[in-house]
């Protein structure tokens, strides 16, 4: 299921990167170790997902994705030192 969500979504950049800058230059980067990791993550965290919504029930999972915003904002403070006003936190 994973392999073929990110197929299906690669099909369509592929093609926008050929009428732009080209895929070779889509993917040039200084730091590739960066995107392997990036890649990584992203595949179990879409694998968690969809294991997610197989083991719970369709409102714990709904729940949980509209918890996200939160969760990013408290590790983007804890990990990345990002600054938190207090006007993220009342909204």
């Amino acid at each position: 299921m994973v392999f073929f969500r990110s197929f299906f979504a690669f099909v369509p950049l592929l093609a926008w990167t050929m009428f732009t800058v080209g895929p070779a230059a889509a993917i040039r980067t200084q730091r590739p170790l960066y995107h392997v990791y990036r890649s990584v993550v992203g595949v179990t965290a879409m694998f968690l997902n969809f294991s997610a919504v197989k083991l719970l029930t369709l409102a714990s999972v709904t729940a949980f994705g509209f918890l996200q915003p939160i969760f990013a904002v408290i590790l983007a403070a804890l990990f990345l030192g990002e600054r938190v006003g207090r006007y993220r936190w009342e909204r």
